[in-house]
């Protein structure tokens, strides 16, 4: 399936596949490529106190508002799982992915979906981990994702969440 159900965007699969194509082909031209993962903030608290379809619409309303701020030509959008959402940028667009991932988190915010027991305070929040860097020839695809999966950690692991973070060179492995 190329199309996630709940969210309408691409599936992780279908995701997956047009990242490995597109690292590809910035390894061959040496651009730019950023991956950033959002994730919504004590989901599962929110299922516990509303419920798990409650949980869904907030997934579909996030999703809504991660795919109406990537419009650009090579950017991707997809669900990676559950709450975590992913997108795909490059050239300038990979440059400014930090940025970009705080207008996200601020567009999310200004949604004020009620979240009594979110960490940072009474509405949804999300965190995000962003990787980004011009590929060497010899480079594994895994390498941007364990740097993104590492800075989305160290996001969620700080006070309140609600933070974006960009993965440093170490993270690359």
């Amino acid at each position: 399936l190329r199309e996630d159900r709940l969210t309408g965007l691409h599936s992780r699969a279908y995701f997956e596949e047009l990242l490995a194509r597109d690292w590809l082909l910035a390894q061959r031209d040496s651009h730019e490529i950023a991956l950033t993962l959002f994730d919504i903030d004590d989901l599962s608290t929110y299922n516990d106190t509303f419920d798990k379809s409650a949980g869904d619409a907030c997934i579909r309303r996030v999703a809504r508002v991660i795919s109406a701020s990537y419009r650009r030509g090579g950017d991707l959008v997809g669900r990676w799982e559950g709450g975590t959402l992913a997108a795909l940028t490059q050239g300038d667009a990979a440059q400014k992915a930090p940025q970009y991932a705080q207008v996200v988190a601020q567009r999310v915010r200004d949604l004020l979906i009620h979240h009594p027991r979110n960490g940072s305070g009474r509405y949804l929040t999300i965190s995000a981990g962003v990787a980004s860097l011009v590929p060497e020839r010899e480079m594994p695809l895994e390498a941007l994702l364990t740097a993104c999966r590492a800075a989305l950690k160290r996001a969620k692991k700080m006070t309140g969440k609600n933070n974006i973070i960009t993965a440093g060179s170490t993270d690359f492995g």
